[in-house]
């Protein structure tokens, strides 16, 4: 509670100024006051007080006073007045403008929504084959009469490209019946002109032509395959009266009074007849106030042409305006009473102003509390010495210290470093605001914030120094910093500050003559760990490597992790090569030893690239780049190693490159094609099927072999593209040579596991069969091991969805994978095909020709064919033959064929088989 004075009123006069002020203004108020303490002196306290006492005259001055506030009075009722008026009026007329916009936008709209419609007609096979063709099925099937009042239509039009209407249809919507194709429609629609005249796929028209029944919104556009490619079969034109009821669903759609009419109407209202003219001459709108209590605005609109179409108002009541005159009227009311009442409270403040001035002691007693009840430390320090005068308890309870222990004592005590620095801080501090470290009693360190003046102090300046304790805040910045430097699962550097780290790393070693390694690894199989384990168990395995590795890292140089399970090495201070083959054998043998996930022992491998500055670049891109392709060379080479950056890997990289840059448009550009080698059962020699095998001749790089391009489809993921378009050419080409009277014919085509593991398999190989037209029982997909045994359950799922539709289902290159019998027993496989490797030594090798027995005896006895690839010789054949295998394929009968060749082939070719007569 405030001190109750002499005077009797001054007392609660403070009391209630204080609870007035906000808790800043209280601070600031209490450093003001606490320089006041020692800047003035007694004798100026009281001059300052004679200086009120003989200019306190409580008449003159509200005399005064009330004299200029009729003067701003005044000036406020005739200038404001008019300023505000005007300001509203502008307001309205900005606001009656957007409302015009948007009348003109819903057009817009509605024109737009009209053209998406036309693209969607416009853009199907079956109206391109129709405006070839003029099939009336498709108008039965999809001109019904339904579309019209569906899509509010009162025309469709289809024309050919000579303009000539193929589809023609009127159409009352009032009525709900057929009406003919509107006169002045047809004048629109004549050889050309505009509607028509679309000769490319990217061209349409959209807009207004004004007719005899009003005005028309049309669109047109020119008719194309569902692709929306070329060339240009014909033009669709779609029309819709702008009738009164359409004007009254937009007027409904934006909620604002809208009235239409066409340019050239000679019965327009006057109203619009006034303005016409002003519009034609390009304002965008013009806005008219036919009283104080209405206000319109118009546009026009062009049509096609670019001449005014339509003209258009929109009505809205001034209300903003009426609100501003009430709102002028209130302010100079309140603007008066606050004016006399605000000379009545200066005349009072006046008088106790003076009264609290001629309480000295008591106002230095008030000041005194303000300064020490204030939150912000003060400190006043002896000029020039740093010797402490006085200080607020703020900063003792910041401090520790009591405020006797303070005075008196050294500035430099409680400040971390060197005198002359700490001299130069508090120098800066009266010119900016400076970070500061300050001691506490227990030795803890503190952070603030300081700032500095100067106040006079007897015949010289004193410094205060004004500071807050910011040491959470940075704390929590510094927390931040490391966030946003750091990687947030394993703590270590991240991409940003290894970039920081490897430039002063390239910098040091550039002075001094050195190199720098940089070690690149990502850990072998870790997605197996993910899959089998879950990621928790992953992310404990990266967080464990981190740490192990971390610990055998120099302090000088730095461990990162780039992402994944990619993390990087920078050594520096090396003089030779062999210093990061040391480094690069120890991680090795480091990460040899097993992790624990759960109570589980894992082993883990780990394949490293290595690039050197200066020899493989000076940039983070370069060396990482150099690393990853050594690294990507040692996954190739069997993995669990390290690989320096050499040329030869970067033009395999660059090769490699281009083949899947060029593999990306290989479909599209038509590169790719199918050879088909024949299968055939031994007995009979006829030609019972063929696998379709893709060939790419690239017209940069010429013909390539499918052992290039096609792991690299695989790691890119463009083997689902590749494989639909080969199941698709495969099956269309089998219907053909069925249609030309081989009708047995059955066609193999290879699945990758990439393509097996799509949860979308199934159905996009069941689409594609049935988009050819082939039956489902001649064709037969070739799978590999590797694909069927990633997730057993599954694919027995897998494999008898595609039995239960009819297609047959191989297992390809058998015997040189897992070849469980475990898992040959659960998969629903139709057919064998033995691996070209035991076919290749058969005849020489008893233990080959064993396998092969055995292999078709096992498929047998599980009701399977069999068949033999890579049958080369007549010795070869006659073993298989011997021993009942169904099929037999290979260079002995026929290479892989293009489609016309093998059409030769199997049309002229009437020979059984037999080991004394060898085919082809």
């Amino acid at each position: 509670m405030p001190q109750q004075g002499a005077g009797g009123g001054a007392a609660p006069l403070r009391f209630r100024f204080r609870r007035r002020l906000s808790p800043t203004c209280r601070e600031l108020m209490a450093e003001r006051l606490f320089f006041l303490k020692y800047s003035l002196g007694s004798s100026e306290k009281w001059y300052m007080v004679a200086f009120f006492t003989q200019y306190n005259r409580p008449a003159k001055t509200l005399l005064c006073i009330a004299g200029v506030l009729l003067a701003v009075l005044a000036v406020l009722f005739f200038g404001v007045r008019h300023i505000l008026v005007d300001s509203f009026t502008e307001v309205e007329s900005r606001d009656m403008r957007k409302n015009v916009e948007r009348a003109t936008s819903i057009i817009a709209d509605e024109l737009d929504k009209l053209s998406t419609i036309c693209t969607d007609y416009s853009g199907w096979d079956d109206a391109y084959q129709f405006v070839r063709d003029r099939n009336s099925d498709f108008i039965a099937s999809n001109l019904t009469i339904e579309i019209f009042p569906k899509l509010r239509l009162n025309a469709l039009v289809y024309l050919d490209s000579r303009a000539d209407v193929v589809y023609g249809r009127g159409f009352d919507r009032v009525s709900g019946e057929y009406e003919p194709l509107s006169a002045g429609l047809q004048e629109h629609l004549k050889p050309g002109s505009k509607l028509v005249s679309l000769t490319t796929p990217d061209q349409h028209v959209s807009g207004i032509v004004t007719l005899p029944e009003g005005p028309f919104l049309v669109a047109s556009r020119p008719v194309l395959t569902s692709k929306y490619t070329g060339p240009v079969r014909g033009v669709l034109v779609l029309g819709r009266l702008l009738d009164e009821e359409e004007v009254m669903r937009l007027s409904e759609t934006i909620h604002i009074p809208l009235e239409i009419h066409t340019a050239d109407d000679a019965t327009l209202p006057p109203d619009f007849a006034a303005v016409r003219d002003e519009l034609a001459q390009g304002a965008p709108v013009v806005l008219r106030r036919p009283d104080s209590k209405m206000i319109a605005g118009y546009a026009a609109i062009p049509d096609i042409y670019g001449k005014p179409a339509l003209l258009l108002r929109v009505d809205a009541p001034r209300s903003i305006y009426q609100e501003g005159k009430k709102a002028v009227t209130y302010f100079l009311t309140w603007f008066a009473v606050v004016g006399v009442c605000f000379v009545f409270v200066i005349n009072l403040f006046w008088r106790r102003l003076l009264e609290s001035l001629q309480q000295g002691r008591r106002s230095e007693e008030r000041n005194r509390l303000v300064v020490e009840r204030t939150n912000q430390a003060i400190l006043l320090l002896e000029p020039g010495a740093g010797t402490i005068i006085d200080a607020n308890p703020a900063t003792c309870v910041l401090l520790g210290f009591s405020r006797n222990e303070l005075a008196g004592s050294d500035i430099h005590a409680l400040l971390s470093g060197p005198v002359q620095e700490v001299d130069s801080e508090l120098e800066r501090c009266l010119r900016e605001t400076r970070e500061l470290s300050l001691c506490h009693r227990d030795g803890a360190e503190l952070v603030v914030e300081a700032m500095a003046t100067q106040i006079p102090h007897g015949d010289d300046q004193a410094l205060c120094l004004m500071f807050h304790d910011i040491t959470e805040r940075r704390r929590f910045q510094e927390e931040l910093l490391h966030q946003a430097t750091h990687d947030t699962l394993t703590g270590l550097p991240n991409r940003s500050l290894l970039e920081d780290r490897l430039n002063q790393a390239v910098e040091g070693a550039r002075r001094r003559g050195q190199m720098v390694a940089l070690l690149m690894f990502d850990l072998d199989n870790f997605k197996v760990v993910n899959d089998t384990l879950g990621h928790t168990a992953g992310d404990q395995l990266l967080r464990s490597v981190a740490a192990r590795i971390r610990s055998f890292v120099r302090s000088c140089d730095t461990f990162a992790r780039l992402g994944g399970d990619e993390f990087v090495i920078v050594l520096t201070n090396l003089t030779r090569m062999d210093d990061a083959v040391t480094v690069a054998e120890s991680f090795r043998n480091i990460l040899a030893m097993p992790f624990s996930l759960g109570g589980r022992e894992i082993f883990i491998t780990a394949s490293m690239g290595i690039s050197l500055f200066p020899d493989d670049g000076d940039t983070m891109e370069a060396l990482i780049k150099k690393a990853d392709t050594a690294m990507y060379h040692i996954k190739e080479s069997g993995r669990n190693s390290f690989q320096f950056f050499a040329e030869e890997m970067n033009q395999k990289v660059n090769a490699r490159l281009a083949i899947e840059t060029g593999l990306r448009r290989a479909l599209e550009k038509g590169e790719m094609l199918l050879h088909y080698q024949p299968r055939l059962e031994p007995g009979t020699g006829a030609v019972v099927g063929m696998e379709a095998l893709v060939r790419w001749n690239s017209p940069d790089m010429g013909l390539i072999s499918p052992a290039d391009f096609i792991p690299i489809a695989e790691d890119s993921g463009l083997i689902v593209e590749v494989g639909d378009w080969v199941l698709a050419t495969a099956c269309c080409q089998a219907l053909e040579w069925h249609r030309m009277g081989h009708d047995s014919l059955r066609v193999s085509v290879n699945i990758s596991a990439r393509q097996f593991v799509r949860h979308d398999f199934v159905d996009r190989v069941v689409r594609i069969i049935e988009q050819s037209g082939l039956a489902p029982h001649f064709v037969e997909l070739e799978l590999t091991e590797t694909a069927l045994t990633h997730n057993v359950d599954e694919t027995v799922k897998i494999m008898s969805r595609l039995r239960e539709q009819g297609i047959t289902i191989s297992i390809d290159d058998f015997g040189t994978g897992y070849s469980s019998l475990n898992y040959l027993k659960r998969f629903p496989v139709d057919v064998l095909k033995i691996d070209k490797s035991f076919i290749d030594d058969m005849v020489k090798r008893r233990e080959d020709a064993a396998i092969v027995a055995t292999i078709i005896g096992i498929a047998h006895h599980m009701h399977m064919k069999v068949v033999a690839e890579g049958v080369e010789t007549a010795e070869q054949m006659k073993l298989l033959m011997e021993g009942d295998c169904e099929e037999i394929q290979g260079f002995y009968f026929s290479r892989p064929l293009p489609p016309e060749e093998f059409e030769s082939y199997i049309t002229g070719r009437t020979v059984p088989l037999s080991p004394a007569a060898p085919g082809e």
